[in-house]
């Protein structure tokens, strides 16, 4: 038998979240990344397994993918996320236009 490479990965769009230092390894740990309440229409516009994901850190320049999403974004996923790192108005996460993701 003949070994066949791997399909190639078609991601039909992408998107770069960006993150401090200070809210990287809490994305990285929670596999989720989220952006303002106002950039939700952004943020669900993600397709499962379709749209491909990056992280970049603002003070590092460091660019960590790519990721893609486990599940459809959706608002609050995680409320308590970035709240000890970010102040925020809301009582809830600073970035509630989540989406899970994973490698």
């Amino acid at each position: 038998a003949v070994a066949r490479a791997p399909a190639p990965l078609h991601h039909k769009n992408g998107m770069v979240f960006k993150a401090s230092s200070s809210t990287w390894n809490e994305c990285i740990q929670k596999s989720l990344f989220g952006l303002p309440e106002n950039q939700w229409h952004r943020v669900s516009k993600i397709a499962v397994k379709e749209t491909a994901l990056f992280l970049f850190n603002v003070q590092t320049n460091v660019m960590e993918g790519l990721f893609v999403a486990e599940h459809p974004p959706a608002m609050n996923i995680d409320p308590e996320a970035w709240k000890g790192v970010v102040r925020s108005r809301n009582a809830g996460s600073p970035f509630p236009a989540q989406v899970e993701v994973r490698r």
